[in-house]
């Protein structure tokens, strides 16, 4: 279980980073 819990933790960063990545693109975009 804590492993499951861990694991799915470091699923949702993984996809934070991701998002978090194209807002940085989007608004680095925009302000050009």
């Amino acid at each position: 279980m804590f492993l499951e819990l861990n694991f799915k933790t470091f699923l949702e960063l993984q996809n934070f980073r991701e998002i978090s990545h194209l807002i940085i693109k989007y608004f680095i975009f925009q302000s050009h």
